[in-house]
């Protein structure tokens, strides 16, 4: 997609609740990272607890923008789902690496097998986040079939 003007991509923030509640859950998911990096836990499912909650938070935020101040196309809500979930396997290695940088153990917390592990479940999530954006997709569907029945009500 070639956009000409940079003016046309806008973030739509309907107040600023919702950037305050992205903060806020950014944060929160901070300092849960903070808390969980000096424990000597070897265990994936606090990497993939994290990782999906940065995945999350980068789906809400990639679900502000708009182009031209129109809402999110069908294709977008199936484009970001499959986004988010590709992205929780990146997000799990880059956590793993910090974790395993900042203890220096010779034997680190995380091993290879833990790493291939989290590659291969990339289709996994890929598809997991294809059907929460179709969910998505299906919920914004509705709402604009509802407010065109009120509409239709209404005159």
């Amino acid at each position: 997609m070639h956009i000409e003007n940079t003016s046309e991509i806008e973030i739509d923030l309907t107040g600023r609740l919702s950037i305050r509640i992205l903060r806020i859950y950014a944060f929160m998911i901070g300092v849960g990272i903070c808390i969980w990096i000096p424990f000597e836990d070897g265990n994936l499912r606090w990497v993939i607890i994290f990782a999906l909650a940065i995945a999350i938070w980068l789906a809400l935020r990639l679900s502000l923008i708009t182009i031209k101040g129109k809402i999110l196309s069908n294709l977008a809500y199936l484009l970001i789902g499959l986004l988010v979930g590709i992205s929780v396997t990146p997000f799990a290695i880059g956590l793993i690496l910090v974790k395993n940088g900042i203890h220096g153990h010779l034997v680190p917390d995380f091993t290879y097998e833990d790493i291939m592990f989290l590659i291969q479940t990339v289709y996994v999530w890929g598809i997991a986040g294809l059907f929460i954006g179709s969910g998505f997709l299906m919920l914004n569907i509705s709402k604009k079939y509802k407010a065109e029945d009120k509409n239709a009500n209404c005159s």
